[in-house]
């Protein structure tokens, strides 16, 4: 690891950005690539750009996320003029860019900034198509190559913006007009943490093929690489085209660079990350602010969290010297060592070819892998000939990626027989392939400069007769050459491979340097938190509550589960595709319905508008599904948006471990999470007034943090039961939809054979009946006539619509905070004198009486108590996006009626049921 800067504390705790959505021009007839946009900061980057009405390309690998963020894109901006294109974008593979940008030539004649947002940050050992390690073959290969093929277009509309302005306004020093075409490389903090003392990237094997390195190592060090490039674009390139060309770090942000990290790094990275909006503002600086000019970048200042400009770190300017400047010229040397790597005679190649000696007779099979050419599309090849000697050989295909490396590879095993046929069997023998020739021997790496693409013609041997080739699609091309040879122990050839004994002490000393590495990081984090203890203590950061003295630690369950079970309830929880636990299955969500859920415009406010609560005991089995649909709607929704608040009764299923550990993985979204265990247990003692305190317990976190939620936040209460996000979402939508004060779903359960309504000792409509009628023996057979006497309220329910009620929980409610964080509503037992209901009930009382008395059913979502009931309830009653959403059909409205009904039935006991009036106790 290189020098540590002054800087870095003012780089891991910035000020508010300055530079924001508010800051941008029309940017109308400006063309934008963004790499990595699909998702994260790029995909913030593109939304704030494609606002203004840009035209953004998004820049990518799957086409199929790709579309799904120009959709949330497009819908974020309806009133955008610009346009957002998918542009394909694999930089693990060399070979393919040049058609990604031959693709974007043929649309554009014009680019304004190349954002070359994309990066990995990967824990694991695979290499790219071309054999690189993966973080310089991505963060860097890739992106300097991208870069380099898109100079003419970047250069050409840095002369005719030139053009045009000195039209305008006259003749101008040459670059100011061309300051607007810029080259923004997305660095790190990394770059001065890992850059070589005066002389920035190392080059004794940036490739780490003769070494090895850890993985923060060698991300950090491709990040070297990008402010390397970036500061020798600017004076080789940039400075004679006019072309802006700068590094930044974007910021500790709490992106989906994270996702392959693991352990300590990963929990401490967390601590100090911001919301990915805040990277796409320091990145929207650096390509678009007129504080950013050519004068104050290349390489010497750069870009700092969240739009500010900063020199590098001092004895790094050496490297941007020329020795004969006085300096080390160390980027001019990695600038043209990449050069190397991307030549275009390199592109369609590199082989790995494990050492192996064959101590008994085999057969020889040389299995030649050959990737991509070009933008063409893989071929499979067999042909057939026959030697001079009149030995058979077959060259076929059955092309493949090694699943354990990600690297072509070449196989080979050995027999031999005849002991004359080794002079037979290594000839160069040579394959044409387009005018290309190809010399296919035992230890092959190479594939000449010609070959770039399959023809239409033959393949063929230099020995006669000329085989011929049938053609098939597949995405891969094997080579196959067997031959004969005799009992010896060939040594077969390769490069980049174990070098054997010379290299052991250099790979352990590369180890311990990496160990120290890791060492020195965490260090540095903790000195850093250290002396930013004031400015951590100000952020608002997930917490766990200390309640009343009858708390215990949360978790507290004596080990109810093992490592490894744990493990698998917080997957299937952070993993909606996990399949390892049963779960009830729930709908993709209907993305178009739900949206405006979200934020049109990036919103700063501190303030969080959705909270999720839930009191929980003993229900280990439905966590996968319910914990897992309200965090699949905090990612919705967006995690930054949202706060989680549960309440764990020592249960001792291990219902309290899973939703402890659970809050690792939260952080990372990064969502506000409030976790408390308690002792309170309602099944002794007063049942309501305990239910009600623990209820009050979960929504204590929006009274001890004023500044973080406010009346316009909306609570979601959701008891132990199966639901799905849609479920989740479509109560928020009719909340809002309705202008309801409170939304409640349908539960049910299974008294008989039928579906039977199960809140019925809390729920009471309009008419101030149950909505099932209940004889004093508390029979439950007229469950079946809901709503016998109210035509109203039973029309809209069989027709699925909303309809009015006067209280109402029923498994999940959304409702307003508004009473709770002013402190005029709460849950509670009922006082002396006042009917024995259920909290709920009590709640639903006091909303109307401080004036929230537009409640809600919404029967169309449907839940059970349990995965099995859950599947049960959908199947007889139907999933919500059923009833819901569909084409042509407009969401219905309610007529408010503003008074609630006079008396209301009173049943603390099926054998006890009378009426009293609503606001008995009240008055």
């Amino acid at each position: 690891m290189g020098i540590v800067n002054s800087s870095m504390l003012t780089q891991l705790f910035p000020p508010k950005p300055a530079f924001t959505e508010k800051s941008i021009p029309d940017l109308q007839g400006k063309v934008y690539i963004v790499t990595g946009s699909n998702t994260g900061v790029g995909k913030e980057l593109a939304r704030l750009l494609y606002s203004r009405n840009g035209r953004v390309y998004i820049a990518a690998r799957s086409e199929a996320k790709a579309l799904s963020a120009i959709e949330d894109i497009e819908r974020s901006a309806p009133r955008s003029k610009g346009a957002l294109r998918f542009l394909r974008l694999d930089l693990a593979d060399l070979a393919t860019i040049k058609a990604t940008v031959e693709e974007f030539t043929g649309r554009e004649s014009r680019l304004h900034v190349l954002f070359n947002n994309a990066g990995v940050m990967y824990a694991g050992a695979d290499r790219t198509a071309q054999g690189h390690e993966m973080h310089l073959g991505v963060n860097v290969l890739g992106t300097f190559l991208l870069t380099k093929l898109l100079t003419p277009t970047l250069a050409a509309t840095a002369r005719a913006e030139q053009e045009e302005e000195e039209e305008e306004e006259g003749e101008e020093e040459r670059g100011t007009a061309g300051a607007a075409v810029r080259v923004v490389w997305v660095a790190s903090q990394a770059a001065e943490m890992f850059a070589a003392r005066s002389v920035g990237m190392p080059m004794d094997d940036p490739d780490c093929s003769a070494t090895e390195r850890a993985p923060l190592d060698r991300y950090g060090l491709s990040k070297v690489g990008n402010w390397a490039h970036a500061a020798e674009y600017a004076k080789r390139v940039g400075r004679r085209e006019g072309i802006v060309s700068v590094a930044l770090n974007p910021g500790n942000l709490a992106s989906e660079l994270y996702r392959e990290q693991r352990g300590l790094f990963r929990l401490l990275a967390r601590m100090i990350t911001y919301p990915c909006v805040n990277g796409a503002y320091t990145e929207l600086f650096a390509g678009l602010s007129p504080e950013v000019t050519m004068g104050r970048t290349g390489g010497l200042d750069w870009v700092i969290p969240f739009g500010r400009i900063q020199p590098i770190r001092k004895d790094l300017m050496d490297a941007i010297k020329s020795e004969a400047e006085g300096g080390t010229d160390g980027n001019a040397k990695f600038w043209d060592w990449t050069e190397e790597q991307v030549r275009p005679d390199l592109l369609y190649q590199h082989f790995t070819l494990p050492q192996r000696k064959f101590q008994t007779p085999e057969t020889v099979m040389s299995h030649m892998n050959v990737t991509r050419f070009g933008s063409s599309a893989f071929r499979r090849a067999r042909a057939t000939s026959r030697s001079t000697q009149g030995s058979r050989r077959r060259l076929g295909g059955n092309f493949r990626r090694s699943a354990a490396s990600g690297t072509r590879t070449i196989a080979d095993a050995a027999r031999c027989k005849t002991p004359d046929a080794v002079q037979r069997a290594n000839p160069a023998d040579e394959v044409q392939i387009g005018g290309a020739r190809l010399a296919i021997t035992a230890s092959q790496t190479r594939i000449p400069p010609s070959l770039r693409s399959l023809s239409d013609s033959p393949l063929q041997f230099k020995s006669e007769p000329t085989p011929t080739i049938t053609r098939a699609s597949l995405t891969t091309l094997t080579f196959v050459h067997s031959y004969e040879c005799p009992p010896i122990q060939p040594l077969l050839k390769a490069e980049n491979l174990d070098r054997g004994h010379a290299q052991t002490a250099r790979t352990m000393k590369r180890k311990r340097i990496s160990f120290a590495t890791q060492l020195a990081c965490l260090a540095l984090v903790a000195l850093t938190l250290y002396f930013s203890r004031r400015q951590l203590a100000q952020l608002p950061r997930p917490s766990l509550l200390s309640g009343n003295s009858n708390e215990t630690p949360a978790g507290s369950n004596n080990g109810a589960l093992s490592q490894g079970s744990l493990e698998a309830y917080v997957k299937a929880i952070m993993e909606p595709g996990d399949k390892e636990l049963p779960r009830m299955e729930c709908p993709q969500l209907s993305i178009s319905r739900y949206n405006h859920l979200k934020p049109s415009v990036p919103i700063r406010d501190p303030e969080i508008p959705y909270f999720f609560a839930l009191d929980l005991r003993d229900c280990l089995n439905i966590l996968p599904r319910l914990i897992g649909s309200v965090v699949e709607v905090i990612r919705f929704l967006g995690p930054e948006r949202c706060a989680l608040s549960i309440v764990e009764g020592h249960s001792p299923d291990g219902t309290g471990e899973v939703l402890q550990a659970l809050k690792t993985e939260l952080d990372i979204l990064p969502t506000t999470y409030y976790f408390q265990s308690t002792d309170i247990d309602p099944t002794h003692g007063d049942r309501i007034a305990k239910l009600a305190t623990l209820r009050n317990m979960a929504l204590q976190p929006m009274l001890l943090h004023p500044k973080s939620f406010s009346a316009d936040t909306t609570v979601v209460f959701i008891n132990d039961v199966a639901i799905c996000p849609e479920d989740i979402l479509e109560l928020l939508h009719q909340r809002r939809h309705l202008d309801a004060d409170m939304t409640c779903a349908f539960d049910w359960t299974y008294v008989g054979r039928d579906p039977t309504f199960y809140d019925v000792w809390v729920a009471r409509g309009m008419n101030g009946d149950s909505f099932f009628e209940v004889p004093a023996d508390g029979s439950w057979d007229s469950a079946w006539n809901l709503f016998w006497n109210d035509p109203e309220a039973q029309s809209r329910y069989s027709s699925h619509r909303p309809f009015q009620a006067f209280s109402c929980w029923n498994g999940a409610a959304a409702f307003t905070a508004a009473p709770i964080v002013e402190k005029k509503v709460a849950f509670r037992g009922p006082r002396e004198g006042e009917c024995g209901q259920g909290e709920p009930q009590l709640f639903c009382k006091d909303l109307w009486f401080n004036g929230y008395g537009r409640i809600a059913v919404v029967p169309a979502v449907s839940l059970g108590y349990s995965d099995a009931t859950g599947k049960q309830i959908k199947d007889a009653k139907g999933y919500t996006s059923q009833w819901v959403g569909q084409d042509g059909q407009v969401d219905d409205t309610i007529e408010w009626q503003h008074e609630p009904p006079e008396r209301i039935k009173c049943m603390p006991a099926w054998e006890n049921q009378h009426w009293q009036l609503w606001n008995e106790t009240l008055r």
